[in-house]
């Protein structure tokens, strides 16, 4: 997919990925704190949907044990290459990288556990990503959302382009998740757990 970066795009511009393992970001979304709080079990598929260079997929690789697996989903293939790179520098050997399209995740339907949406929702253009996330869902599985609270804060996409913690339940409602709880991040953040029933 290609997108126009102008002021109108809300898409992250894959040439500023190296923002996106800088030490800050722990501060503002820890994995460790964040990924307990999921209730990951030992050998579960995960699906890290816009996973960029796997900030959080190589933490969820070691959560669900070597027997899981976690598909590591985006649209960009730079940030792909460099997540697969980091992973093979690790030994890591579980992370499946996916190519995929905001109207398609290439993965069956139905054998995903867990799905995983950091600093996505708010990109997104229409409702098809949350449809097919909702698609290879199991029945009983979890979406977990990650955004930036609709308030003002030093980091993050500006202000009109974010959704509020209201706003981003009725999006995911709409897909047809049932919302399920809220878990703990950092003030400048809400965290969201939305199920398939």
């Amino acid at each position: 997919m290609t997108h126009q970066h102008d002021h109108g795009d809300k898409k992250f511009d894959p040439t500023g990925k190296e923002r996106l393992d800088s030490p800050d970001r722990k501060l503002i979304m820890d994995p460790d704190k964040i990924i307990p709080q999921l209730d990951i079990l030992d050998g579960q598929l995960v699906a890290d949907i816009g996973a960029g260079t796997g900030y959080f997929s190589v933490p969820f690789s070691d959560a669900v044990s070597p027997r899981g697996k976690v598909y590591a989903i985006d649209i960009s293939q730079s940030m792909l290459d460099s997540l697969v790179e980091k992973a093979e520098s690790r030994g890591i050997r579980n992370i499946a990288p996916v190519l995929s399209e905001e109207d398609t995740i290439p993965i069956d339907d139905g054998i995903v556990g867990l799905a995983f949406m950091s600093m996505v929702l708010h990109e997104l253009d229409g409702d098809e990503t949350l449809q097919e996330t909702y698609r290879i869902l199991k029945q009983g599985g979890r979406l977990a959302i990650l955004d930036y609270k609709k308030i003002e804060s030093e980091h993050g996409p500006p202000l009109w382009h974010r959704l509020s913690q209201e706003e981003a339940i009725e999006k995911c409602e709409k897909a047809g998740f049932t919302f399920s709880k809220i878990f703990d991040t950092s003030p400048d953040m809400y965290g969201l757990v939305f199920e398939k029933i």
